[in-house]
């Protein structure tokens, strides 16, 4: 796939989406997919990146590989609340970068952790410096993936609870300034969020 051309950075916003919100004064350094896990963030985030020629950063990537351990063994070793505690650290870090802030920087295109958003009010900073989008699942689509094959959270996890936590999350994911609800394919996903930005 071509890139198209881009201005950079992109104060974008397309109403016909949906999408109500007044931009703050800053422009958005990129766009942050946000969702629960097996949503396709950072396969999506990844194949948008390349037709772009975007950078690409996962969070639980770059948290995991800073820390040495996966995440499941973040989080065995020091429980979820010491981990969640470095997801903000790690994030409000990249936000302050300078290479994120910088106006002649290229875009960048963010995978976040399937809880990041959930907590410490980060989806309100990642809005400040992101375009956020919602990969958006049906509950019955989400929990096929899940088990296609077996998530970590599936060990921990019974459908009930799976249940609950997609009920949980969607509170915070509907706060993006997108959501593709509309999913087929991945390439189908990268050309959805580009005619969103594009208009």
């Amino acid at each position: 796939m071509e890139p198209t051309p881009l201005p950079i950075p992109l104060p974008f916003i397309n109403p016909s989406y949906g999408a109500s919100f007044a931009p703050g004064p800053d422009l958005y350094h990129g766009i942050a997919l946000v969702g629960l896990p097996r949503t396709g963030k950072t396969t999506v985030g990844m194949a948008l990146a390349q037709s772009q020629h975007w950078a690409f950063i996962d969070s639980d990537a770059s948290l995991s590989l800073e820390q040495g351990l996966s995440i499941p063994e973040l989080i065995d070793r020091d429980g979820i609340c010491t981990f969640r505690a470095l997801e903000k650290e790690w994030l409000q870090r990249l936000c302050a970068a300078p290479s994120l802030t910088s106006a002649d920087q290229g875009f960048v295109v963010l995978s976040t952790g399937g809880g990041l958003p959930c907590h410490s009010d980060l989806i309100a900073l990642l809005k400040q410096h992101f375009l956020t989008v919602h990969l958006d699942l049906d509950v019955k689509s989400w929990l096929e993936r899940m088990f296609s094959p077996p998530h970590e959270l599936t060990t921990r996890l019974d459908i009930s609870a799976l249940r609950q936590l997609y009920t949980d999350r969607s509170a915070t994911y509907t706060q993006a300034h997108y959501a593709l609800t509309q999913r087929s394919s991945v390439r189908a996903d990268v050309e959805h969020i580009l005619a969103m930005l594009l208009g």
